[in-house]
């Protein structure tokens, strides 16, 4: 396994969620925006989502330093990055996060970075609308009051199960809950790699920091797995998702007309990226 192969089997676990797809080459934005900031910020989506980076970071476990390597496109990286520095009400999830985030958003800020204009790009991963659990990152400051801001959104995979609302059944709210709960648990602990970090003495501590900080969010004891079995981490997602799918509901009817329209509102498995860009 090469080393990223290893990196992206520990982190994702961590919720550093390393996307794997080829590696191409590296090709950042052209120097000069052209007359028009409109296209410059399509331009600069596109880029984002065609260039290819490489970030070394460091993992402080317990004391110890564990370097690790992601490559991907620099939107898959700020992807994940956002996922990674997910909250839950309010309260991060990870303890190890930000070694990953900075260089991720440093990556970004500077392959977008132009001489003749500013830019900023910001990723979000919201499940849905107003969803308690939600990550987001910044690369470059926000434009200034007033400024001339053309916009580009681009959306790229979270990591997570696609399309994890299904349609409403018999339970109406609460079955659009339940799917959506499975999928933001699903993005945040994938099974198979949860297990093998658990089941690692070197990255153990920092996945079941993650369970007890979300845990400890919910104000339940909704998890606590063993030595890392995937029967425990099924059973500990089990549990995660029964709690979230509760508050889900109560949001959902309180703030969709519809079943259906809480469904189409759902999206657990992409992270929204917007460029803006303005003259200086």
């Amino acid at each position: 396994m090469t080393d990223r192969g290893v990196s992206a089997v520990v982190d994702a676990a961590l919720c550093l969620l390393l996307v794997t797809g080829a590696v191409a080459t590296l090709a950042y934005l052209p120097a000069d925006p052209g007359p028009s900031r409109a296209n410059a910020a399509d331009e600069t989506a596109d880029a984002l989502g065609a260039s290819t980076e490489r970030v070394n970071y460091t993992l402080t476990v317990d004391g110890r330093e564990l370097e690790r390597s992601a490559q991907g496109t620099l939107a898959e990286l700020l992807a994940d990055a956002a996922v990674a520095n997910a909250t839950a009400w309010g309260r991060p999830i990870s303890p190890a996060s930000a070694a990953y985030v900075d260089r991720a958003t440093a990556a970004v800020a500077a392959a977008v970075a132009r001489p003749n204009a500013s830019v900023a790009v910001r990723a979000t991963w919201e499940p849905y609308p107003g969803s308690p659990v939600r990550g987001a990152v910044s690369a470059g400051d926000p434009p200034p009051q007033g400024a001339d801001v053309h916009v580009a959104t681009l959306r790229v995979p979270s990591g997570g199960p696609p399309g994890a609302a299904a349609e409403p059944t018999g339970d109406g709210y609460r079955s659009v809950a339940r799917a959506t709960a499975t999928g933001v648990v699903a993005t945040l602990f994938p099974p198979a790699t949860t297990a093998l970090s658990l089941s690692d003495p070197a990255t153990a501590p920092l996945t079941a920091a993650r369970y007890d900080r979300i845990d400890g969010a919910l104000g339940t004891v909704a998890v606590g797995p063993g030595p890392g079995t995937r029967r425990d981490v099924a059973r500990a997602n089990g549990r995660l998702a029964d709690a979230l799918t509760e508050q889900f509901a109560r949001d959902f009817e309180a703030g969709f007309e519809s079943p259906h329209a809480a469904a189409s509102a759902v999206a657990v498995g992409e992270v929204r990226i917007v460029v803006r860009v303005w003259e200086r």
